[in-house]
């Protein structure tokens, strides 16, 4: 049976494909998480490799979330790590755990959480964005993430990115349209291609610092 929008949001079947995503990609994902960990020691031995930071989807509500290295660093190693997304591969343990989920909104510090809604000018969609985030668990891959690490998600409608294209839209609407857009149009499908989108960023950005690092 397919399901979409909220009903697949909260269906088995999106909770076998991610299970299914994590078991089968485990070597794959083991050999980033090895490589990155000694990448972490060699560049600052002193630092712990995984650390606790506090995050949240909504103002008022908090939970800790494990990240390889500090995001706060800037070092070469952490900040590649972090334009990649390698740093949450521990969140990928929260994810098999069923705390977190591989396609969903992402959380922020709370006092960022905080800081979006309150700049929403638009009542109506902070109301939505809210109400969307609330029924949600914390997630990893979302068209927001792939579309702030990359400024390009083809997985989402055009008239949604002429919307985040305009100029007079804020950052705190560019996410609540999207993540309102994620929550109505959820599938296995869209999900899918959120993981696409996601690898291809990804595989974009390892070129560019590559290339920056070398040059």
């Amino acid at each position: 049976m397919s399901f979409s929008g909220e009903s697949y949001i909260h269906s088995q079947q999106k909770r076998a494909l991610e299970l299914s995503l994590l078991s089968s990609g485990a070597l794959f994902i083991g050999g980033l998480a090895v490589v990155s960990a000694v990448a972490l020691k060699l560049s600052n031995p002193g630092e712990p490799l995984i650390i606790q930071t506090e995050r949240g989807l909504i103002p008022g509500q908090t939970y800790q979330s494990p990240k390889f290295g500090n995001p706060d660093s800037d070092q070469v190693v952490h900040r590649f790590l972090a334009k990649t997304m390698l740093d949450e591969i521990p969140q990928l343990a929260e994810v098999a755990s069923g705390k977190m989920t591989l396609f969903g909104p992402r959380a922020d510090k709370p006092s960022h959480v905080e800081a979006l809604f309150e700049s929403l000018v638009d009542d109506d969609l902070r109301e939505e964005w809210l109400e969307v985030r609330r029924k949600q668990k914390p997630g990893l891959i979302s068209s927001y993430s792939v579309y702030s690490h990359s400024n390009n998600v083809d997985g989402v409608p055009e008239y949604i990115r002429e919307q985040l294209d305009r100029d007079i839209i804020s950052g705190a609407e560019k996410r609540a349209i999207l993540d309102i857009h994620d929550f109505h149009y959820a599938s296995t499908r869209h999900d899918l291609s959120l993981l696409r989108n996601a690898f291809s960023m990804a595989k974009t950005n390892y070129k560019v610092l590559s290339t920056s690092l070398n040059s």
